[in-house]
């Protein structure tokens, strides 16, 4: 039997990312929702998207570090 590893995601990761950032999209909105009407959207907005784009990034360098260090 011939069992081989085959990645969790295709393309390279790339559906990884975008995964991430739905993920991100449907909980800011979730959040502003949540709290419409309420001072708090404008205070937690800002940095709700500081962390997406932030974890976004981490995905995206860290799969061109194992992308790198698959091809050696």
């Amino acid at each position: 039997m011939n069992l081989k590893a085959r990645p969790l995601f295709g393309s390279h990761g790339n559906d990884l990312v975008v995964a991430i950032a739905l993920i991100w999209a449907a909980f800011f909105f979730a959040v502003s929702d949540t709290l419409q009407g309420t001072g708090y959207v404008d205070r937690l907005l800002p940095i709700f998207i500081l962390a997406a784009g932030t974890s976004v990034l981490l995905v995206v360098a860290g799969l061109k570090k194992v992308r790198a260090e698959s091809r050696r």
